[in-house]
């Protein structure tokens, strides 16, 4: 296999441009939706086969998929072929995972908003973030989240921010 390596980081125009496709496509809100009702009713802790659903796997599954075909779209090795390249340089494929997670859970949080709160805690993408009022329509929202975001989670951000749209203060 040829060598891989970590694409750029997106920049906040490309960026809010692939949330946006990730946040309005109906299957991926389905998915998620389906999700959160088994999670909200005990099953969907994935790492607990006791305790997760066969339909809360699937939803998680096709959430991702949904989200791992846009990063491909914008230049990301398909996910079969970045496990493949990747081999034993595991420090590698978690580096393409935590920024595909932290692409995953920036538009889980972008599609929940408020009704986060009625999730379980151990859920909760944003518990953290005083406020949760962001929108997809409004760019000024997504760049403050992605402000706030990358605070909280400094590594790994599939997306990079000009100086000037990280010191941008918050609204």
């Amino acid at each position: 296999m040829a060598d891989i390596e970590l694409p750029r980081p997106f920049a906040f125009d490309e960026f809010y441009a692939m949330l946006k496709k990730y946040v309005n496509d109906p299957k991926a809100r389905e998915a998620l939706a389906n999700y959160d009702a088994e999670a909200i009713e005990g099953r969907g802790q994935l790492d607990d086969s006791s305790t997760s659903s066969e339909l809360a796997y699937d939803a998680d599954g096709i959430f991702q998929q949904i989200g791992w075909s846009i990063l491909v779209s914008h230049g990301w090795p398909i996910y079969y072929d970045m496990i493949q390249s990747t081999g034993q340089n595991h420090e590698l494929q978690m580096e393409f995972l935590s920024a595909a997670g932290n692409f995953r859970s920036i538009a889980k949080l972008l599609i929940r908003g408020r009704k986060e709160d009625d999730l379980p805690r151990w859920l909760r993408e944003g518990d953290t973030f005083p406020d949760k009022n962001f929108d997809i329509y409004d760019p000024a929202s997504v760049l403050r989240l992605l402000r706030m975001w990358s605070e909280k989670h400094p590594r790994h951000q599939p997306y990079t921010l000009t100086a000037s749209e990280s010191a941008q203060s918050p609204d």
